[in-house]
């Protein structure tokens, strides 16, 4: 799944459709809050920022050459909307001529390294969107079971490759099928996956609060750090007149982090085999292995490191 990205006018239409599925109209549904679990290279959490621009969406992702390469895609376009906001690009007068999607707006967006098994609930969310075709049977209970989980009891929709007889056999609770949409592939030829987007059954207009609406809520620990920059910049930010705030605090975070950070640092390896993702190479290593054995260790995490930086 790392060499596979959706395309823009497949996540437009997954987004209506939560739209519809969630209060169809409801103008709370701009506000949005969710989590892109299994996030890859970032790109669901980049449109889904420009729809449901008053939200804020989290992508999760355990490897860290996809986290790497969200971080920095973040990076640049968090720089690209500010400076749009600084031209006045989306003042009024530029948005009733052209539009609110005519420039972007700084994405209100955040991504974790972790490991979707380590996701306890899913308090803080309003949706969820799982592309999670090429996930592991183990990883799709753990995340079922965050669904079941009392305190994800406010998060109202999740979007999923499994069909509604394999969302029974997860262990899945309250939950409806909706629509399914079909999710096209940049990088496979016209090859395809379906959507299936189920809303949670016992959902009340009348009595059911948003994630913005319950900034109180407790959120889960892998995500502490993004919540965080979420509620405290938003306490303090600007509003433009279309209601989107200027989170600078969340702005700086994304502007000032370092991407590449968590990628394996020299002397550390990847194996393959079973063992642990990094292995440090000590002094007492060299000596048992030898030199030349060292080298060719070395040689060969080099090489691979190299090869999935490039298909990155």
């Amino acid at each position: 799944g790392h060499f596979v990205e959706t395309t823009g006018a497949s996540l437009v239409r997954v987004a209506k459709a939560v739209d519809r599925a969630i209060f169809h109209g409801d103008v709370r549904n701009r506000c949005l809050v969710s989590l892109d679990a299994g996030s890859g290279n970032g790109y669901p959490s980049m449109v889904f920022s420009q729809l449901f621009d008053k939200g804020f969406h989290i992508g999760a992702e355990l490897c860290p050459g996809l986290v790497a390469n969200s971080m920095s895609n973040l990076k640049a376009l968090t720089a690209k909307g500010v400076v749009n906001l600084m031209d006045g690009k989306l003042d009024k007068e530029q948005v009733e001529q052209f539009g609110e999607l005519a420039h972007n707006v700084p994405p209100r967006a955040f991504f974790v390294h972790g490991n979707l098994e380590a996701i306890e609930h899913l308090g803080g969310f309003d949706f969820v969107y799982g592309f999670d075709a090429v996930n592991s049977w183990e990883t799709k209970l753990a995340m079922a079971n965050a669904w079941n989980h009392p305190k994800s009891r406010r998060c109202m929709v999740v979007v999923s490759n499994s069909t509604e007889a394999e969302m029974e056999a997860l262990g899945y609770k309250d939950i409806i099928f909706k629509e399914g949409v079909r999710v096209q592939f940049r990088t496979s030829g016209n090859e395809s996956l379906v959507a299936h987007v189920y809303k949670r059954k016992s959902l009340r207009k009348c009595r059911h609060k948003y994630s913005f609406e319950s900034p109180n809520a407790e959120t889960c620990p892998m995500f502490a750090k993004a919540f965080e920059l979420y509620r405290k910049g938003d306490e303090v930010a600007r509003m433009t007149f279309t209601g989107y705030k200027k989170n600078t605090l969340l702005f700086d975070a994304n502007l000032g982090s370092d991407p590449y950070s968590l990628m394996p640092q020299r002397g550390e390896r990847r194996n393959r085999r079973g063992l642990p993702a990094t292995v440090n190479v000590s002094a007492e290593d060299n000596a048992s292995l030898g030199t030349w054995k060292v080298r060719r260790l070395w040689n060969k995490c080099y090489i691979g490191l190299t090869n999935e930086c490039n298909a990155f």
